[in-house]
């Protein structure tokens, strides 16, 4: 009696599946928690300002709150610290699961273990610096205002470096957890039906962090560009001991600088964004058998359009702190530099971006 070969089993036949499609939950969710990471810190920040410059105003404050003056500098500052402490720990949470589950899903498909370095360029790394310098300034307006301005510097120099750090080092962490796990990822073909549903929801993924990082830019410029034009509100005795008219200077060119770094971040995340949309819309063509140019530029599209909106914030703040430094000539200077710095930035960086895509081979479906 001669021996057959057992058929594999549905189940085991459907694994690969069943892996791709629970990876891809996974990315969605980590993508939907980063997502609301960023609206949490350019919400938070320019709230808090206009709060602390409210009350350093300390007009029609119940007796209840006549304390509240002297104190809200440090406690705006230690609010943003921690904040930013839990933002940047979540962050690097999410990184984990997007680093596991992205690894998952390209080993699933071509059926090798491929670890990617850390992109320093990134949406996660770009944010994480944002927070990072919010945490930063946090701590080194609490620390200021407590009378340790040399330490509050230091924290302000030494804190984003750690956090970043620690991104490498969560990033190291994921990889090797890859490498403990791959042997379960079951290799096999991925229908089209659902390779079109992961890059749909990439590409709505992607176009819906574009709209917010963009909102909640708006958001914080002005924020921050409200508390920077109330700072002349500030009462003589409302801060005790700090001189008004230092605090006013140092405050609105802090917030000015900040504000133009933060969209600086801002605008290299939406370029990352619109690459990641033109890897997404070639995949989802590709899958269709359809004909897109999901690379070519385009100065009408809808994100360079959105581009160019948080670049003139970036050259609105930009030269409010050149103005406060040097004067009307060095804001000019810097407007002109920052404008011309954005209009070739994109178009630059998304050439570069298809040339690379070019010369990568193709993933077997």
């Amino acid at each position: 009696m001669s021996e057959s070969t057992p058929n594999p089993s549905p189940a085991a036949a459907d694994q690969p599946r069943q892996d791709f499609e629970a990876a891809m939950h996974e990315v969605q969710s980590n993508l939907d928690v980063r997502r609301l990471m960023i609206v949490i810190v350019n919400v938070l920040l320019p709230a808090c300002m206009m709060a602390a410059v409210t009350a350093l105003g300390g007009r029609d404050l119940p007796p209840s709150l006549a304390w509240l003056p002297r104190h809200v500098l440090w406690i705006t500052g230690l609010v943003l610290a921690l904040s930013g402490s839990f933002v940047s720990a979540t962050l690097m949470r999410c990184h984990f699961g997007l680093v596991i589950n992205g690894t998952k899903m390209r080993k699933v498909r071509t059926g090798k273990l491929e670890l990617e370095r850390l992109n320093w360029l990134g949406v996660t790394t770009n944010f994480l610096e944002l927070s990072a310098i919010t945490t930063g300034s946090g701590l080194a307006l609490a620390l200021a205002v407590r009378g340790q301005p040399w330490i509050g510097l230091a924290c302000l120099l030494a804190v984003p470096p750690l956090l970043m750090l620690g991104l490498r080092l969560q990033h190291a962490r994921a990889n090797q957890r890859c490498s403990q796990l791959h042997a379960s990822w079951q290799h096999g073909p991925i229908d089209a039906a659902l390779r079109e549903t992961h890059a749909r929801r990439s590409l709505e993924a992607t176009a819906s962090d574009i709209a917010v990082i963009v909102t909640v830019a708006a958001a914080l410029f002005a924020g921050t560009f409200g508390a920077t034009c109330s700072l002349g509100a500030i009462g003589d005795s409302a801060t005790l001991g700090l001189d008004r008219s230092a605090l006013i200077d140092i405050g609105g060119l802090a917030l000015m600088l900040y504000t133009a770094l933060s969209l600086l971040l801002t605008a290299r995340m939406i370029v990352r964004l619109r690459i990641a949309l033109a890897q997404h819309a070639a995949r989802l063509a590709e899958v269709r058998h359809e004909h897109d140019e999901p690379w070519r530029f385009r100065v009408l599209e809808r994100t360079y359009l959105l581009y160019l909106l948080v670049a003139m914030m970036t050259v609105a703040s930009g030269a409010i702190s050149a103005w406060m430094l040097g004067g009307e000539r060095a804001a000019a200077i810097t407007a002109a530099a920052i404008a011309l710095l954005h209009l070739g930035w994109y178009p630059w960086r998304l050439a570069a971006a298809r040339r690379a895509d070019a010369r990568r081979p193709a993933a077997p479906g």
